[in-house]
């Protein structure tokens, strides 16, 4: 129906910011079109029997933030099981290295699918092809949704990241855990080499002694009484002339 520019169809994708329902497999035209009797059906009532949860109007607060980044990073686990939101997605203002590279940059996501009710929509039944195998078996709760939708609302109002701030915070941290290993290697490696220093003297030491340097007479110093000898002969006596 897009493909072939039906208005309505243009109109239904533009009202959300995009987003297209996947294929789903086995569907047929029949069922299709009973699906669509059904909603028509059931908007015209006050509230259907089929409204999931809904998310809460409610101010978000700073504990909110707290508990939506404690989630974003995994260091709060889902009640469900599933997996981080920063295992594949990273988010401006969340801190750290930036979170990962598999999906998309979530820093303007609350602008693009217009605040908390399309967010919220979409956390509670994803719909990509990477998320729905997951979250379908392990949904998001409500009050989960509620925290992140915290955070990627503070992550709008400061607009997108510097993309070379993840990379250079990479970078400086390498640079300094390089340079603290280089130092201790320094000191353990100047450790060893005094050790080593200090058992060549010992055995150099030990394999050579000193010798004791041999007393030099003056010719002022009287004679040796041992050598029997002075300075004007043999016999230690001089003779008269």
């Amino acid at each position: 129906m897009i493909g072939s520019g039906d208005p309505y169809a243009l109109k239904l994708q533009q009202e959300a910011r995009g987003v297209v329902m996947p294929t789903i497999n086995g569907m047929t035209k029949d069922q299709a079109e009973a699906l669509l009797d059904m909603i028509e059906a059931e908007s015209g009532l006050p509230r259907s029997p089929f409204a999931g949860s809904s998310i809460s109007e409610r101010p978000f607060t700073s504990a909110d933030l707290a508990e939506g980044k404690a989630l974003f990073w995994g260091t709060k686990p889902l009640k469900s099981g599933g997996p981080a939101c920063a295992s594949c997605h990273t988010v401006n203002g969340i801190g750290g290295l930036g979170g990962g590279q598999l999906g998309p940059d979530l820093s303007l996501i609350y602008e693009r699918l217009n605040g908390r009710k399309g967010v919220g929509t979409w956390l509670l039944n994803p719909a990509s092809p990477t998320m729905r195998p997951i979250f379908g078996k392990r949904p998001l709760q409500p009050e989960e949704i509620l925290s992140l939708l915290a955070v990627f609302e503070k992550a709008a109002k400061e607009g997108r990241p510097d993309e070379s701030a993840g990379p250079l915070e990479f970078f400086l941290l390498g640079m300094s855990g390089a340079g603290l290993v280089l130092i201790a290697l320094g000191k353990v490696w100047q450790g060893r080499f005094r050790g080593v220093r200090r058992t060549l003297v010992r055995r150099g030491g030990a394999l050579s002694p000193p010798s004791r340097p041999s007393p030099i007479r003056r010719l002022t110093d009287p004679p040796s009484p041992a050598s029997g000898r002075g300075l004007g002969g043999e016999g230690g006596a001089t003779t008269a002339g």
